[in-house]
């Protein structure tokens, strides 16, 4: 978009026999479908401003097509403020170290990092998703040689077409540093301190320089035509072509491209993080918990990077080990809803119900309708002894999330507890309603049903439904009560031994077990039939 609307105002808006207001008008169009793809097309005018004083009329005489650029700005960056409207996520010092620096450290960085730039321009061996904290430091001495660096490739980008002669050449080495400006950190802080990404516009400065340096080798001498630069040209476009082979290797996956960032990036705080996360989605929790402590130590004042790995630690089961990573986490950031949450689960676990309900109570004041945190909340008061406010906790997670199996089987539960029969039967057949697959509900109306007297059929087809989703140990124990009080002494016998075969330690399975074969037994004896 920004080449296109350059080339045409750089031929004054002539194309054929077209009228120049419609020329003008592609050219808009060119400025918008750059502007709306990325952000770093806004700088247009500026390009054109530039190119008006190294080889065209003049600013002053194109003040009108200066204009038409304005408007055109005014209206994408009104469309800009309504696409990121909204709360704004604050810029990490880690993917910005230099983002509350003063205004001297900023600047040594930014010139420094520019440096890097022309480097990675002119020779891109190395290459890395991401360059950020402690890979790029803030800096400032400025007698550093990456500074100082930084300058030579400034004064060499804005020099050489004038040290030269050539107003082309002085184009191309300025069109850089217009294009970088934007994104440099030099005039504003931006959300990244460096990053490859930004250099698409920026290179053709590049390309352009390189041009012009063949142009100028062709023309030399016959040598130079006819050898010399038929030859660089196919060198360098083998070259850069094996280059990019390459580097699409590292793009299979996440995995891939995050390693080859770790090794031209080894001291990147977001490198290994998520390397992290990636060995955590793998399974490989040794390399998960590695890498987050890798990444700790880089930048120990992350919050989301403790909380997640204390959930790795808890994955390897060691959930007291896991707390302290949780507490950090919140040490950080108060306000942290997975932390809290992940605290209270771990609380939950480790039995101290009362400690998990806090945190669970706090977390409901950060974000009342947090995911799970009302099915956890129901069941941690149930276990401290608050089986009323247990059922009043159900309810609200059922008020935010209507349509949840879960929340309605936790509320029965409760219901049963509190003796409420009736109430528990209804929020049984509600979670069946919205899950037919909920084997525990199923299992669990079941049982309700059994209870009431002597088994109904629904009550039967009930545990054959939950058997066939998960044939448990519990739901096989369901299934033999369910037969016993139908008078099926044999079904009984036959599915009360399914459940202490899967379960030999639970003194309920193994109870009705024993009264099951003590009847079956007794029925032998009378002459009855097993």
């Amino acid at each position: 978009g920004v080449l296109a609307a350059l080339l045409l105002h750089a031929r004054d808006y002539r194309w054929g026999r077209l009228p120049a207001g419609f020329t003008r008008g592609i050219a808009v169009l060119c400025y918008a479908l750059g502007a709306l793809s990325k952000e770093s097309a806004f700088i247009l005018p500026a390009f054109l401003v530039l190119y008006d004083l190294v080889l065209g009329r003049g600013p002053s005489k194109r003040i009108k097509d200066y204009a038409m650029y304005a408007a055109a700005a005014l209206v994408l960056l009104g469309v800009r403020a309504a696409a990121t409207a909204g709360p704004k996520t604050p810029i990490a010092f880690a993917d910005n170290p230099v983002i509350r620096a003063a205004l001297g450290v900023r600047l040594v960085t930014a010139i420094a990092v520019i440096g890097r730039y022309v480097g990675l321009l002119l020779w891109p061996a190395r290459l890395s998703v991401d360059y950020s904290f402690a890979q790029t430091v803030p800096l400032t001495d400025v007698m550093n040689p990456a500074f100082l660096a930084g300058l030579v490739a400034i004064a060499a980008l804005a020099g050489i077409g004038f040290a030269l002669r050539s107003r082309p050449l002085a184009f191309a080495g300025i069109f850089f540093l217009v294009a970088i400006a934007p994104t440099s950190n030099v005039f504003f802080p931006i959300g990244t301190i460096m990053a490859e990404r930004l250099l698409y516009l920026p290179s053709v400065s590049i390309a352009l320089v390189a041009g012009f340096a063949a142009d100028a080798l062709r023309r030399s001498s016959p040598v130079g035509r006819r050898a010399l630069f038929p030859a660089l040209a196919l060198l360098a476009v083998v070259a850069l072509t094996w280059r990019t082979v390459e580097r699409n290797r590292d793009w299979r996956s996440n995995a891939t491209l995050f390693e080859s960032a770790a090794r031209v990036s080894p001291k990147s705080f977001r490198v290994r993080s998520v390397l992290a996360e990636i060995a955590e989605e793998r399974g490989d929790l040794a390399a998960a918990r590695t890498e987050f402590e890798r990444a700790i130590a880089i930048w120990p004042k992350w919050s989301y990077t403790f909380w997640r790995l204390g959930t790795v630690v808890r994955k390897q089961g060691d959930i007291a080990g896991s707390q302290p990573y949780f507490r950090k986490a919140l040490e950080i950031d108060d306000k942290m809803r997975g932390a809290y949450f992940s605290l209270g689960e771990s609380e939950q676990q480790l039995h101290r119900y009362d400690s998990a309900v806090q945190c669970y109570e706090k977390l409901e004041t950060l974000e009342p309708c947090h995911p799970g945190l009302h099915q956890n909340l129901g069941y941690a008061l149930r276990d401290a002894g608050r089986p009323a406010d247990a059922e009043a906790a159900f309810r609200r997670g059922i008020a935010c999330t209507p349509d949840s199996a879960g929340l309605y089987r936790g509320l029965a539960v409760v219901l049963e507890d509190r003796a409420d029969r009736a109430g528990a039967e209804r929020a049984y057949r509600e979670a069946l309603t919205r899950d037919p697959d909920d084997a525990v509900s199923a299992n669990n109306l079941a049982w309700l049903l059994a209870e009431k007297g002597p088994p109904p059929d629904e009550a039967l087809a009930l545990a054959e439904r939950a058997l066939r989703i998960n044939p448990s140990a519990t739901v096989y124990d369901t299934m033999a009560w369910i037969r016993y009080r139908r008078g099926d002494v044999a079904g009984a016998r036959e599915a009360a031994a399914e459940a202490v075969r899967r379960d030999s330690t639970s003194a309920e399975i193994l109870d009705r077990w024993r009264i099951i074969e003590a009847a079956w037994r007794a029925g032998n004896r009378q002459g009855g039939t097993p």
